[in-house]
């Protein structure tokens, strides 16, 4: 194995190493709350001095996604901004796009819901609930309508993703070079 092909492999255990451990010290603190807590905790939009990692919330109404409060190091250079400049807006656009995506979802759901429950009730007035059948045809129906707007997303999250990637890896070798 060639010298850089070693180095490269030592930084990604070391890096994945770091990432097990944050993950086991998040799920510790997060089994330590109770769920009443996890559901009234609000991100602070001003952190306390003493808040060293990015900040996760509980669920939101509308979009389903857990929101993200990122972490700001005092001395923060620019490929570091960059990176967490292009987390936030990665992360404020899949917010938006699943709570407008949700919204539509639920209302038309409701309005299929509505209106096949008015024509079973007509015919038939001992069943008042749709089978899971019944409710296949609007989930086939609304995956069909948005076909398209889910591949635009997909294409748009793969883009996003990398280019978080490549300014993850550039934020990674500019802190190895730094030591």
């Amino acid at each position: 194995m060639h010298a850089s092909g070693f180095l490269t492999l030592m930084f990604i255990m070391i890096q994945t190493c770091r990432y097990v451990s944050h993950f086991k010290q998040e799920c510790v603190r997060a089994l330590s709350v109770s769920s009443q807590n996890c559901m009234n905790f609000k991100i602070p939009s001003n952190p306390p001095a003493h808040f060293k990692r990015d900040g996760i919330g509980p669920p939101d109404p509308d979009s389903k996604l857990r929101p993200y409060k990122f972490h700001i190091p005092p001395n923060e250079s620019s490929t570091e901004k960059e990176y967490r400049h292009l987390r936030e807006a990665t992360q404020k656009w899949n917010q938006e796009f699943w709570a407008r995506h949700n919204r539509t979802f639920f209302k038309e759901k409701e309005h299929f819901i509505t209106s096949s429950l008015k024509k079973k009730t007509s015919r038939d007035d001992s069943e008042v609930t749709l089978t899971p059948d019944e409710m296949s045809v609007f989930y086939k129906h609304f995956l069909d309508v948005n076909y398209k707007l889910h591949k635009d997303y997909n294409r748009e999250w793969y883009y996003r993703n990398v280019m978080i990637l490549w300014s993850a890896f550039k934020v990674a070798t500019a802190r190895l070079f730094k030591r």
